[in-house]
């Protein structure tokens, strides 16, 4: 009998061993054929761990590579993240994660001969706006909540004469990514998603930018989600309609979903 209950438990070990390695590998493929594919960039995730037992997942560092032509070597980059599931989540389709913490976001804005780097980006996230790659892989995903912190933006452009600022955003979250739709939200989407939410808060807070990259913003698809900025000098508090008519459009083209946090 004791026999019988080890080889069991081993069984058990072995199945669940598989299902975390197969989801490991399965979502770090995803992430970079997804980011990839959504941006027109080179995408590399350092690492994905699943702990079956409490539910965690660790994410390593995600890069996101700049556009051909530009100085700097990453368009996007995200230090780590944390996510907190079950394993009879990640069996589920789609996957319901309760949350998402991506962490110690670095961003490059920067103009060369005439164009910028956030304007290839978007452009190619425009150009693949309700399209997906057939192949795929992965299941999609739900996200409760998916909450973005200290993201850290360096903006050098030229315009008329050079503009150089650092603009701080301490978090952004977005609530029930992915529930509108059946399947979830794929790989490709979510890439896609978090850059835009990114790009729509620093627009936001550098009056620079605003016109040009929010104009684009709206074009690029809208983001499935609540977001909420916090901290001092994000525009925490300031009605929508003073935001301006650019800012309006775009806030329109996102669904509807910003709200102020009470």
């Amino acid at each position: 009998m004791r026999r019988v209950l080890i080889g069991l438990l081993l069984l058990i070990v072995v199945a669940v061993g598989g299902v975390v390695f197969y989801f490991d590998r399965i979502a770090t493929t995803a992430i970079e054929e997804g980011g990839r594919y959504a941006l027109g960039v080179d995408t590399r995730l350092s690492s994905f761990l699943v702990r079956p037992i409490s539910g965690k997942v660790r994410i390593g560092g995600l890069s996101i590579a700049n556009p051909s032509g530009f100085d700097q070597k990453h368009f996007l980059r995200i230090g780590s993240g944390r996510a907190q599931t079950s394993l009879k989540a990640l069996r589920g389709s789609p996957i319901v994660i309760e949350q998402i913490v991506l962490q110690d976001v670095e961003l490059s804005l920067e103009r060369e001969k005439g164009r910028t780097n956030y304007a290839v980006i978007l452009d190619h996230l425009e150009s693949i706006q309700g399209k997906s790659p057939a192949d795929e892989e992965g299941r999609g995903v739900v996200i409760r909540e998916l909450l973005i912190r200290d993201i850290n933006a360096h903006v050098d452009l030229v315009s008329g004469k050079l503009l150089s600022q650092d603009v701080v955003i301490p978090e952004i979250r977005l609530e029930n990514v992915g529930d509108k739709n059946a399947e979830g939200m794929k790989a490709s989407e979510l890439v896609g998603l978090v850059t835009r939410a990114v790009l729509l808060s620093v627009a936001k807070k550098s009056g620079g930018l605003t016109g040009d990259l929010t104009k684009r913003l709206g074009r690029a698809g809208s983001i499935a989600g609540i977001i909420i900025e916090t901290g001092a000098g994000v525009g925490v508090g300031e009605p929508v309609e003073q935001l301006g008519k650019a800012v309006e459009k775009t806030l329109e083209g996102l669904g509807g979903f910003f709200k102020k946090k009470k």
